[in-house]
């Protein structure tokens, strides 16, 4: 039988599963944004490498014509040198305006010998990387340097180089210096986004090109923490990091060029992927909490109901224990009658004086008690 005490319990046992459900609904579908945020990064990880990728080929298919370039022209110098300031511009000619700023060979001694550009000073260049590895080397391979600012041109360029030999002994170093700017026109044709990152890395991180502040980044680390760092030339690999450039937050991908060991890095700005997917997010939030607000309206207004029941539940019982207590404590015998039909209403304990018990009299009606007519009585 239901009264105040066991309502008020079915009020607080529906108010708290309601907040429990919802909070653990609230927090299953908090799981699933997470899981669609995920799940969006991997895929652009996907696609930056599938570009990066595509990058390492394309830089790799161009930087391979200039060193088969240069390997020409280092074999025709080494056979007819008068004639290398006429192959010199034929070849500067052949290449995209602006890629090749200039071809210079260095004496063994450090010393410049040629420019296409001006041939006519003395320059030292034996402090350059690109002269001192070749002259500790001796062996022929070709070597990518930094960013570094000309001497003779006054620009910034990078230094593809090979060793000269002469009878078997090292005799200087054949240089052609091509612009930075030339690979970021081959980035900005890809058509990024205006936060979306590419550049092309040496094997030891530093940056020879990058798609945004190339003036700041030039021959800087990309980032001591990156992952490619240390690993074998040739490998590939994603990750997420913060530039420390710009602080844009990226999904990365990279891509070694093998033969060359230079890095080709996709990063994609995190915030322009996740916008999509965190309005879908906003908007699925909204209709959850309207849903979930209408739920603890019913909820409450059902508990409400409840606990108004279990009051009047409360306040009959606390009437009627008002209404006994006078009649159960009283010395006479009382015998409450309904005047419509003379059945008995109750019997207070002192109605034994009938004789029966308070159970056996309660059902009776008053004809049954009393011998006079019951035209009398009523």
């Amino acid at each position: 039988m239901w009264n105040a005490p066991r309502l008020r319990l079915v009020a607080a046992i529906v108010l708290l599963a309601t907040v429990l459900a919802t909070s653990l609904y609230w927090l299953r579908l908090g799981q699933t944004h997470k899981a669609w945020r995920e799940q969006t990064l991997q895929q652009a990880a996907r696609h930056a490498a599938q570009l990066a990728a595509a990058v390492a080929d394309s830089q790799s298919g161009a930087l391979g014509n200039v060193d088969y370039a240069l390997q020409g022209l280092r074999a025709e110098y080494s056979a007819a040198p008068q004639r290398l300031d006429e192959r010199a511009a034929h070849i500067v000619a052949s290449f995209p305006a602006g890629m090749l700023r200039q071809i210079a060979v260095i004496g063994a001694d450090g010393f410049l010998t040629y420019s296409s550009l001006d041939n006519t000073r003395r320059v030292y260049l034996g402090d350059r990387e690109h002269f001192k590895v070749h002259a500790i080397r001796r062996s022929d391979q070709i070597y990518i340097s930094e960013p570094v600012l000309g001497r003779v041109s006054g620009a910034w360029s990078i230094q593809f180089s090979r060793p000269v030999f002469r009878r078997g002994h090292f005799a200087g170093v054949m240089v052609f210096s091509i612009a930075p700017e030339y690979f970021v026109k081959r980035f900005t044709a890809l058509q990024l986004g205006p936060n979306d990152s590419m550049a092309l890395l040496r094997s030891d991180g530093r940056f020879l090109a990058r798609n945004r502040l190339q003036g700041q980044t030039m021959g800087k680390l990309f980032d001591l923490n990156a992952p490619f760092r240390g690993l074998p030339v040739g490998g590939q690999g994603t990750f997420r990091m913060a530039s420390a450039l710009d602080q844009v937050s990226r999904v990365y991908a990279w891509q070694g060029l093998d033969v060359f060991s230079l890095i080709a890095v996709v990063g994609f700005d995190e915030h322009a992927i996740l916008a999509p997917v965190e309005r879908t997010i906003a908007a699925s939030r909204q209709r959850n909490a309207l849903g979930l607000l209408l739920l603890g309206g019913l909820a409450v207004a059902f508990c409400a109901l409840l606990l108004q029941v279990a009051r009047q539940l409360q306040a009959l019982a606390e009437s009627e224990a008002r209404y006994r207590g006078p009649f159960a404590q009283s010395g006479s015998a009382m015998l409450p009658i309904d005047p419509a039909d003379g059945r008995l209403i109750d019997a207070d304990p002192a109605a034994a004086f009938y004789g029966p018990s308070h159970a056996v009299l309660a059902p009776l009606r008053l004809e049954q008690l009393d011998t006079l007519p019951p035209e009398t009585l009523h």
